[in-house]
């Protein structure tokens, strides 16, 4: 009969040891593959258009609707500037936005702002920041956009 020598037998120990380890690696990435995916997906795919409570706080909304009122003189304060929507849903909506692009992480966001008149309709996707309330500043894929009539 054969006999293992010390080698043999380290090699016996070892080798499932490595697959044990490979497996693990290979079931941790899997699962935070997964977990990431999703949680991409979330942020990517918005909330769908005026189907969201707006209570929601840290959500992010994606709505058309009709501007009701714009504050004229943006500039005149330094902290910030808004928008009220009413949605095609009829729920009503202040957008805040930053007085000034460099506090806006979504590039443009002023420019859209000063092309906006009242009784245009608009497009947002924005974060929910109170009731009623979203800010277009938290994130570059966020925007206003005006609407052809």
């Amino acid at each position: 009969m054969a006999s293992i020598n010390n080698r043999g037998f380290a090699n016996l120990l070892i080798l499932p040891l490595v697959a044990l380890i490979i497996a693990g690696f290979f079931v941790l990435f899997q699962s935070k593959f997964k977990n990431t995916t999703s949680e991409s997906l979330g942020k990517i795919t918005p909330q769908i258009k005026n189907e969201v409570s707006l209570s929601i706080i840290g959500s992010e909304l994606l709505a058309e609707g009709k501007v009701t009122s714009k504050e004229q003189d943006p500039y005149s304060n330094d902290s910030q500037s808004s928008l009220d929507l009413t949605l095609t849903s009829g729920q009503l909506v202040k957008v805040i936005i930053p007085s000034k692009d460099s506090l806006c992480d979504a590039k443009g966001i002023m420019d859209s702002y000063n092309l906006t008149r009242v009784n245009e309709n608009v497009e947002v996707f924005g974060k929910i920041t109170r009731k009623n309330e979203i800010t277009l500043c938290d994130s570059q894929k966020y925007y206003l956009k005006i609407l052809p009539s």
